[in-house]
């Protein structure tokens, strides 16, 4: 079986970085994944990472994020 995060490997970045606000306050703070997918619909970012064989999901409303940034350096698998 193909994973399906390894289905389409142009979505897999080395590396994803997102600047998170901090409710209430004007702190940020930043979070990394690493050989991971994203992707924005609506008003939602998804990471989307492999874990011990399993597809894993984060998902971020895009109000709570000010920057990402991805590697543009993809991975071939």
């Amino acid at each position: 079986m193909i994973d399906p995060i390894t289905k389409d490997k142009s979505k897999i970045y080395k590396k994803i970085e997102l600047l998170v606000k901090t409710k209430g306050t004007q702190s940020q703070y930043k979070l990394t994944y690493e050989n991971s997918a994203m992707l924005i619909s609506g008003n939602f970012i998804i990471i989307i990472s492999l874990k011990e064989g399993h597809q894993e999901g984060e998902i971020y409303n895009l109000d709570d994020i000010k920057s990402y940034r991805t590697n543009l350096e993809k991975i071939v698998l």
